[in-house]
């Protein structure tokens, strides 16, 4: 069933203009407020020199890795630290040290796996 308005006329449910015309308003104001705080963001930050990058004024950029120039150079150099890791005696603090893995395996033999409940080494 549609009901017919007895007065021919427009919309009486429509938007007033009163208040589309406080919502530009108020848009307009926030674009203008953003736009001061960048300016005044602008003038206390420092800007890099002329043709020097922006990126560049930041932070200098961390260097990479060494590049080889022949596959496989540095191997050599890896290995023999590695080694000298494994067989070599070195601090590792104040009350640990590094020993070679043939004398930690002789310290295992001799003084046997820790006990779980004890932490000391039981002899076999």
């Amino acid at each position: 069933m549609t009901a017919q308005l007895d007065e021919p006329g427009y919309e009486r449910r429509d938007l007033q203009p009163r208040g589309v015309l406080l919502s530009m308003a108020g848009l307009f104001a926030g674009i203008a407020v953003s736009a001061a705080i960048v300016a005044i963001l602008f003038a206390f930050f420092p800007r890099p020199h002329p043709g020097q990058p922006i990126a560049a004024a930041q932070s200098p950029s961390p260097k990479g890795p060494p590049l080889e120039i022949r596959d496989g150079a540095g191997r050599a150099a890896i290995d023999a630290a590695a080694q000298g890791k494994l067989r070599g005696y070195a601090p590792v603090d104040d009350t640990h040290a590094r020993i070679p893995i043939e004398r930690a395996m002789q310290l295992q033999v001799q003084l046997g796996w820790p006990d779980q409940k004890t932490g000391q080494g039981a002899k076999p």
